[in-house]
C-alpha cells in the first residue's frame, strides 16, 4: 500500500478491508507511536539486511516480533518474513 498523495487524516484510517476482517466499524483509527529502543532498532535491521524491504517497515515487523504480535499487512514486502512473525493478509 502507498502512502504517496494521501491526506495525515487518511493515513491513520483503517482500510476498509481490514475493518471488514476485523469486524471494526467505519471510522475508526489507528495511530501508533514507539519509542525505538536498541533491541527494537537490533530486529528491525537484521530483518533490513535481508533486503527488498523499506526500514520503515522492518520496525513494523520488529514491533511484531518482538511483542509476539500479528501483523495486519496488504503489502507484499513482508512475505519474507512469514517464517518470523505473524501475517493475517489484508
Amino acid at each position: 500500500m502507498s502512502y504517496r498523495g494521501l491526506t495525515q487524516e487518511q493515513r491513520y484510517q483503517i482500510p476498509s478491508s481490514a475493518r471488514r476482517k476485523l469486524g471494526i466499524k467505519a471510522g475508526t483509527r489507528i495511530q501508533v507511536e514507539v519509542d525505538a529502543d536498541i533491541e527494537l532498532t537490533r530486529i528491525a535491521a537484521r530483518f533490513k539486511a535481508k533486503g527488498g524491504i523499506s526500514y520503515a517497515d522492518c520496525f513494523a515487523a520488529a514491533l511484531a516480533k518482538h511483542n509476539k504480535a500479528t501483523l495486519l499487512t496488504g503489502d507484499h514486502e513482508f512475505e519474507q518474513l512469514e517464517k518470523e512473525i505473524e501475517i493475517v493478509w489484508l
